[in-house]
């Protein structure tokens, strides 16, 4: 009889490891890349989703925000700006309940080197390779309001995944805004708020075909992540940043880098 019980609990325990190692596998990976801390703001809400659903939610910062120099912080550019943002950052993640991100350290605003933007290709492709993600979020081109990093990060990482290799991702995925989502921006209390108003790209909803939905709970941790960057930030700009992306009804908006579709002979799209 104690044999018997034995050889059944050694059984259960192998289903369970089984089990677990079979779930380890299935699991999916979302890889989250933009130029500087505060970014993932954009797609904070997915990104406590994904991690609340058991997703395997990385990030990767490209620059060290060096000269995000504030009026109302009090902190000047270089090394005390530098790692206060790393602490903001790590403050995100723990919000969001995401992964501790991996910082690249680039020099603020400089990515337009040519020697960085080589030295970045490089690096992104090996934290690629060792990461696997089955999804990359970025910046679409027009890097939000049009920030030369935010466009530059977008336009190395659609270089790699483009050129393919076996642990490139199934999917690339720009971040996107729809105009009513601007438009309905009122009662604006901030010079930051204004600046969204004005000058935020936006996107038609025909070229957005991935409509994220996240609950009420996911907003709220991307709000307390977006208090974590006190130093970027005023309340009154958390407020009308937050408000800005309310006005999405719950959905985050993106649209595919890239589409594998059927081989053409004709630039024209055929009518039958």
């Amino acid at each position: 009889m104690k044999m018997l019980y034995r050889f059944l609990l050694s059984v259960v325990c192998l289903s369970a490891l089984n089990a677990s190692v079979m779930a380890k596998d299935q699991q999916k990976t979302l890889l989250a890349i933009f130029a500087h801390p505060d970014d993932e703001t954009t797609v904070a809400p997915i990104l406590a989703r994904y991690a609340r659903e058991g997703v395997n939610v990385r990030w990767i910062i490209v620059t060290d925000g060096q000269f995000g120099v504030q009026e109302h912080a009090n902190i000047p550019a270089g090394p005390l700006l530098i790692e206060t943002r790393k602490k903001e950052s790590i403050c995100t993640k723990e919000q969001l309940g995401i992964s501790t991100p991996i910082f690249l350290n680039y020099v603020d605003g400089e990515l337009h080197k040519r020697e960085n933007l080589h030295q970045l290709k490089i690096e992104l492709t090996a934290q690629i390779n060792e990461i696997k993600p089955d999804t990359i979020v970025t910046w679409g081109p027009d890097g939000g309001y049009g920030h030369a990093d935010h466009r530059l990060v977008s336009s190395v990482l659609s270089g790699i995944v483009q050129a393919g290799g076996k642990n490139m991702p199934d999917e690339l995925l720009y971040t996107g805004v729809p105009s009513f989502q601007r438009e309905g921006l009122k009662d604006i209390k901030t010079k930051f708020g204004h600046y969204v108003k004005q000058v935020w790209a936006v996107t038609d909803l025909d070229y957005l075909p991935y409509r994220i939905a996240y609950s009420a709970d996911d907003l709220n941790k991307a709000r307390n992540a977006l208090a974590c960057h006190k130093s970027q930030f005023t309340e009154a700009d958390q407020k009308d940043i937050f408000n800005f992306m309310s006005l999405g009804n719950g959905i985050t908006y993106l649209r595919p880098a890239l589409v594998k579709s059927v081989q053409r002979d004709n630039i024209f799209a055929t009518t039958d």
